[in-house]
This record gives C-alpha cells, sequence and structure tokens, in this order.
C-alpha cells in the first residue's frame, strides 16, 4: 500500500512577529511564497547582558526533520523545510537571528527568501562624558540708568542734607556753590542686573555603542509545521550560532529550548545637559561713580575733595563739582553645571537555543 506524507505546504498555523505576542497566521492559499512585511526599525540598543557565542555559517534550532529537500514542493513554488522549531511559547516572537556588526560596518544579510529583516537594536552603551558648559558675561550699559543727585545744606553727620538738590545727569562739570555741607547719592535705579548678560554654551560628546545587533527573523509564510512550530531554514551566515526568540522588555526566558538570555536595547535617553549661568555687576557702574569737588567755578584748579556715594552729609566747601564714571564690569556670579547622563532605553530580551 501507499503512504503520503506531507510536504512542506500549508497544512499549519505560524507564529506571526509583526502581529503580536502570541499571534498566528493561517495557511497560506497562494501559489508560491509571500511575505507580511519586515519588522520596522524603531530605534537604538544597548548592553548585552550576556557572552557572546560562536558565530555560524549554517545551521538550525534544534527540531523535528520534516521532510527532505526532494520532497519540498520546490516544484508548485514551496520552500524547503529542512527542519521544525520547537514549539514557541506563548507571547515571544521569532524564532530570529543576530549577529554583532561594528558601528558604521556593512551588516550581513538574511540571504533567504524564508527571512526577513527583523528590528535593529543595539549593544554595549559606552558611558558619554558629561556636557562640557562654559559660562561668560557680556555688559550693556545702555540697560542701566543711574539716579545721581547732590543735596547741600545740613548739619555734618546727619543722614540727609536738607538744603538744595542737584540732579546729575552726565559726567560734564557743573558751577554749585559748596558751603560747608554736601551729600553725594549715586545709585541704579532699573535695568541693573539686565546689563550683565550671560553668554553660556554647552557641548555634548556623541552617543557610542560597542555594536549594531542586525537581525533575521523567519516568514510567518515559512509553513510545513504542525501547529506552534515554525518550518526552519538554515541559519544565515555571518550571525550567532543559535536560535532565539525576542519580547520588548527585560524579561525572563521560558523555560524549555530557549532558555540564553540576552538583553539588546532599542535607543538611549540622553537627559545631558548644562545648567544656567548667571551674571551681574563686578566692578564700576553707579555707585561706583565718585564726585570731585573744586574749589573754583568751571572746575578750575586741583579737587579738594574725592566723594563716593554716601548716605550721610559730609564737610566740604568748593565752587563747582564733576562726576567720575567707572565704566560697569560684568562677571559670572552662578556657574553653569553639567546634569544629566545618557542610558539605554527600550529592551528588548532575546531568549536563545543553548
Amino acid at each position: 500500500s501507499l503512504v503520503f506524507l506531507n510536504a512542506c505546504g500549508d497544512s499549519g498555523a505560524t507564529a506571526d512577529p509583526t502581529a503580536g505576542d502570541g499571534a498566528t497566521t493561517g495557511p497560506d492559499t497562494t501559489t508560491g511564497s509571500s511575505s507580511s512585511g519586515a519588522l520596522a526599525e524603531s530605534g537604538q540598543m544597548g548592553s548585552e547582558a550576556s557572552t557572546g557565542s560562536s558565530t555560524s555559517s549554517a545551521g538550525s534550532a534544534s527540531s523535528t526533520d520534516v521532510t527532505s529537500s526532494a520532497e519540498s514542493g520546490s516544484e508548485t513554488g514551496q520552500h524547503t523545510c529542512e527542519s521544525c522549531s520547537a514549539e514557541l511559547p506563548a507571547g515571544w516572537l521569532g524564532p530570529i537571528a543576530y549577529a554583532h556588526v561594528t558601528p558604521g560596518s556593512s551588516p550581513p544579510t538574511c540571504g533567504s527568501d524564508m527571512l526577513e529583516s527583523g528590528p535593529h537594536l543595539f549593544a554595549g552603551l559606552a558611558p558619554p562624558a558629561p556636557a562640557a558648559c562654559e559660562c561668560s558675561c557680556t555688559t550693556d550699559e545702555d540697560n542701566v540708568s543711574c539716579n545721581r543727585a547732590v543735596y547741600t545744606g545740613a548739619a555734618s553727620g546727619e543722614a540727609q542734607c536738607h538744603g538744595s538738590y542737584y540732579g546729575i545727569y552726565n559726567d560734564d562739570c557743573m558751577n554749585v556753590s559748596v558751603d560747608g555741607e554736601i551729600q553725594w547719592y549715586a545709585a541704579a535705579i532699573y535695568g541693573f542686573y539686565y546689563a550683565c548678560n550671560p553668554q553660556s554654551s554647552q557641548t555634548l560628546a556623541e552617543i557610542s555603542w560597542a555594536s549594531e545587533i542586525a537581525t533575521c527573523y523567519v516568514s510567518p509564510t515559512s509553513s510545513g509545521c504542525d501547529d506552534g512550530k515554525v518550518c526552519m531554514p538554515p541559519l544565515p551566515e555571518g550571525f550567532e550560532a543559535k536560535w532565539c526568540l525576542y519580547k520588548d522588555g527585560d524579561r525572563e526566558c521560558p523555560a524549555g529550548t530557549y532558555s540564553e538570555k540576552t538583553v539588546f536595547w532599542r535607543g538611549v535617553d540622553d537627559t545631558r545637559r548644562c545648567s544656567s549661568c548667571y551674571c551681574g555687576p563686578e566692578s564700576g557702574g553707579c555707585e561706583a561713580t565718585e564726585l570731585l569737588i573744586y574749589p573754583e567755578a568751571d572746575c578750575m584748579g586741583t579737587p579738594v575733595a574725592a566723594l563716593s556715594h554716601s548716605e550721610q552729609c559730609v564737610d566740604a566747601t568748593g565752587g563747582s563739582i564733576r562726576p567720575v564714571s567707572t565704566p560697569l564690569v560684568c562677571g559670572v556670579t552662578q556657574m553653569t553645571e553639567p546634569q544629566g547622563e545618557a542610558v539605554p532605553t527600550d529592551p528588548v530580551t532575546l531568549c536563545c537555543s543553548e
């Protein structure tokens, strides 16, 4: 009697890594092979949680042989099904193969129409240097308005002179009769601190990974195995010598065939920055303006006194006065400091055959 064996056709449902955890696709009803589309590349990845393994040019997961190449159904457009995977645990995607790629290098190709490019991941984030911060100050005296005045006529030592008032609006000579007492007042009235403008900058070192992770996953249209299993092609050249399952997050591996855990990353959260820097008066400005008192009118002769800003009357005599301004000099009052760090984000756990 004749016994008919199943070829690698469409008799079983297979895990679809693009359809979410534990999802399956039904039998392929078209002639030839079809593709459900590669997984989207979604970002960067980080440190590898397990030691690396050897690279293989061919191989397959531990499984039960389903059919020989002679029974592959190639005349009807079906793939060669060399073996079937172990039963896939619910909630995990795959099987998937991965390879370490030096950043900037070309990744190996999947090399089979039974394999599709999987997620782009990263391993081994090198801790980047903190932000390099700089701060300096510029001076804008146009933002400074000074209230400068002379009071005369009161007893020496009183809190304020009560006699004549003279507003001082520039550094020109002014004929003022100083007959016994005088008070010199000079202070900023608005905008003083706005005249000191901080100029800050920050430099961030580039993010660097030890390796990028290229992946290939078995197409969900590769059928020919019992429910819960996937028809396995040979491992692609240049990839680690093992098949894996994967799942977003840092997970514990399921018991059974796929129990060797490795964690990669999709991206990095870089919060490095510099704090604010602040500037303020360092020297000069309104309060630093001196008042020179001359013995004669029109500021003739040698000054007989040089007064600083004072809250009290002082003894003096003279025939004219002249303010002498000192330019405002701004300085850093609070230096900028580096803050934050760069850490890998969006872990992806690979559980591989040992």
